[in-house]
């Protein structure tokens, strides 16, 4: 038995009058989409490719990279827009904790110690997941290094491109090559010769 996953936004309609909505009606409908798809007609709705349990589990490490990067932006943020409740701003967060002591209030006194104490929380939560982002940046280049996993290998080949870096070259293998039957251009001596 072949089950088809479709992409519901790729089902035709007609968008000149109001649809009857029924239960019967849409099995009718797909009914006869389906007759036309198996017979050849095959703009009449997209078959959604569904990934594999491996290729899948490849996406995971630049999301999770895509989402660190994400959380880590928002802390600087976070950190001036405490300050600025007090008048106060830092220019880096290289070495904030010394920042905080020496900074002062209006009056001369010192920074409240619970907003200290919070902004500090703040500034662990950056620290940390910049440590997370080096660590899965090192676990991706050691990937590219060691793994001989086809789509790492068109990954390589995209970063020999120039203006495609890792982040660009790894996005598009990952989210769209993987998934669609593409003819991967390769290198022929023919190909080399010509200009850039």
């Amino acid at each position: 038995m072949t089950n088809h996953v479709v992409d519901s936004s790729s089902i035709e309609v007609n968008r000149r009058r109001r649809r009857a909505k029924s239960d019967g009606l849409d099995v009718r409908k797909l009914l006869s989409m389906l007759m036309r798809y198996e017979q050849g007609e095959r703009q009449v709705w997209q078959v959604v490719k569904v990934p594999s349990v491996e290729a899948e589990d490849q996406r995971h490490l630049h999301r999770d990279l895509e989402t660190l990067k994400r959380e880590r932006a928002s802390t600087p943020t976070r950190i001036k827009g405490l300050l600025s409740t007090q008048g106060l701003q830092v220019t880096t967060l290289t070495k904030l904790p010394e920042q905080l002591e020496a900074l002062r209030l209006w009056d001369g006194s010192p920074i409240p110690p619970g907003l200290r104490d919070r902004i500090l929380r703040v500034y662990a939560q950056h620290t940390f997941l910049s440590q997370q982002i080096a660590e899965i940046e090192a676990e991706r280049r050691a990937q590219l290094q060691t793994s001989s996993d086809a789509s790492l290998d068109k990954i390589r080949q995209l970063m020999q491109l120039k203006g495609i870096g890792i982040n660009g070259s790894w996005l598009l293998v990952m989210e769209f090559f993987t998934f669609h039957r593409i003819t991967w251009w390769r290198a022929s001596p023919l190909s080399e010769s010509l200009p850039r």
